[in-house]
Parts: C-alpha cells; sequence; structure tokens
C-alpha cells in the first residue's frame, strides 16, 4: 500500500494504527518474556536478587509465568511484564515503518495513540495501560498522535468535571511532549442526545466543549483534528451526533466555530512552556487510588506551567 501511494499528495501521513493496545497476555508470550528477562538479567542469580520474594522459588526460568492483572507498586515482576509489553509495541512500530519506508519515503508516519498510552488515569488493573508509550517510540515517527476523549464525568455536569476533564487532557499531550511535534489527533463530544447513555447536549455546548479543549492545549499541540466530519445515523457510538455538519450537509454550531479557527490555523499554536518533569515510580504498576493522586500532581503541575508561559 504504502509503495502504491508513495507521493501521493492527497495523503498526509501513514497513521500504523486507531488507538492500539497491546493485550495482557498472548499463548505465545511465556517463552518470549522469559528471554526478554535472560537478556536483561544474565543469570538466574540475578534475576532472584532483583525480584527478591517473587522470583519462582524452585530456581527455574520455566517456572516464570504472566503475572495476574493485578496492581503492586512496589512488584518489580510487574515492573518487567509492563517494560515486556512495551517492548512488543516497539517491535511492531518498528517494523511497520522500516517496511513503510522502504516503500514510501515521501510521506510522514504516525501513531493514533488511545489515551490509555497516558498511564497515570486507568479505569482498572496494569492491562488498562495500552503498552504504546510515545516516549520509547518516539524515534521511528515524525510526530505523535494521540486521541482524547472525556471519561472524568460529563464536562457539563459540574464546573469541576469541566475543570478535570480539561485538565487530564493538558496532561495527556504533556506526556507525548518527547521532542516530536504533538497532535490531538481524534477528540470531541457528541451534540443532540445520542442514546447510548449519554445525558443530553445541544450543538452549542458540542461546539463550546471542543473549542475549550483546543483553547485549553494551544501551548502544547501543534495541531487538531476533530471526529468525525459528519453526524452518521447508523453509528452506535458518538459519531453519531459528532460532526462538524449533519447528515445532510447542514452546518452544524461546531462547524461554524471550526470555521473560524481553521481561518487563523497559525495563530492557535503558542510557544511551548516548560513542562514538568514526568513521573515514573510506580506510573505503570500502582493501584488506581495511588495513580490518581500522582495524576492530580502532574496535571496540576502541567496547568502551572502553561499559566506561566
Amino acid at each position: 500500500m504504502a509503495g502504491r501511494y508513495r507521493g501521493e499528495p492527497a495523503i498526509f501521513a501513514w497513521d500504523l494504527l486507531n488507538e492500539p493496545h497491546i493485550p495482557w497476555s498472548n499463548p505465545d508470550w511465556p517463552d518470549r518474556w522469559r528471554g526478554r528477562l535472560r537478556e536483561k538479567y544474565g543469570s538466574w542469580e540475578a534475576l532472584r536478587k532483583a525480584w527478591g520474594s517473587e522470583a519462582p522459588a524452585d530456581g527455574q526460568w520455566e517456572a516464570i509465568s504472566i503475572p495476574p492483572d493485578e496492581a503492586d507498586a512496589d512488584s518489580i515482576r510487574m515492573a518487567d511484564y509492563q517494560d515486556f509489553r512495551e517492548y512488543l509495541a516497539d517491535e511492531w512500530v518498528r517494523r511497520q515503518v522500516e517496511a513503510i519506508r522502504g516503500a514510501d519515503p515521501t510521506h510522514l508516519v504516525t501513531v493514533g495513540y488511545i489515551q490509555w498510552s497516558y498511564p497515570l488515569v486507568r479505569q482498572g488493573g496494569p492491562s488498562r495501560y495500552a503498552a504504546f508509550n510515545p516516549w520509547r517510540q518516539a524515534r521511528w515517527v515524525d510526530f505523535h498522535t494521540i486521541h482524547f476523549y472525556p471519561v472524568l464525568g460529563s464536562p457539563f455536569a459540574s464546573e469541576e468535571n469541566h475543570r478535570k476533564n480539561l485538565d487530564y487532557l493538558r496532561a495527556v499531550l504533556a506526556w507525548c511532549h518527547v521532542g516530536k511535534p504533538v497532535v490531538l489527533g481524534e477528540f470531541g463530544w457528541y451534540g443532540g442526545g445520542a442514546p447510548q447513555n449519554h445525558p443530553f447536549l445541544s450543538e452549542q455546548q458540542q461546539a463550546d466543549w471542543i473549542a475549550a479543549e483546543i483553547e485549553a492545549t494551544r501551548g502544547l499541540a501543534d495541531g487538531w483534528l476533530s471526529w468525525p466530519f459528519a453526524d452518521t445515523p447508523s453509528s452506535r457510538d458518538i459519531s453519531l451526533y459528532s460532526g462538524l455538519v449533519k447528515p445532510d450537509m447542514t452546518l452544524k454550531a461546531w462547524g461554524r466555530t471550526f470555521q473560524s479557527y481553521s481561518a487563523d490555523t497559525p495563530g492557535l499554536t503558542l510557544v511551548k512552556p516548560s513542562l514538568p518533569q514526568r513521573p515514573k515510580e510506580g506510573a505503570l504498576t500502582a493501584t488506581e487510588a495511588e495513580l490518581n493522586q500522582v495524576h492530580a500532581r502532574y496535571a496540576d503541575a502541567v496547568v502551572q506551567a502553561l499559566a506561566g508561559r
């Protein structure tokens, strides 16, 4: 495909996959994980010393199994397994990028990260972390693209929900800053009363929320791609009423707001602030409650950095 469309001016970039996520386990992975551990530690004695009581008692590599999907901030075994999941994602990205560039060096390449690549907000066990790490994969892609939806309560239910979701969005984008451009690659919300157990939002509320997302991320994003273009009556998710236009191409409130923004695209971006250091300890292994505290501190630090730019 890359070879067929080499040099095609209608294509902006290759997105390797929409919202990739490494599963927690696979029948073929135990042997691969043991091999990865052998490369890291070199000997059983070194692994036993690092793992302590988490090392199998019989002293055999074959006794190492995939850990349960249970959070434990102090678990070296869990941290090693999350590293293995990231390694699998790295290899997947590396192979595809090398193949694409070999056939088509004329287009940019990115990954459409899901917001669970930001590990400090996690609704569930460690497996909810996507394992596609923008820090590690920056070496292969031309720019980072990450998607975001407001999952910390409806933004219009309360001022607190509105603030929490915008702070979350800022933290997600700040997390992706590793020397490559960052694009908010899929975002928005629905309007018109979608039937998927979401509260009603008017078209104007939809436009107000998406505009608030853009305004909140001017110092963090290099671009914004609203999803989708048009409301889709057959959709079973929020795309049903999320478009810039209705199915008959009638312009919606968000479409008019989009026009005003797109008329001055260069004026949207601001100088990037000096961002706080990303927390690492326990980020991939801690419990939800522990992560919520770390996220709150990090998100606040990002907001402060933007305020002082």
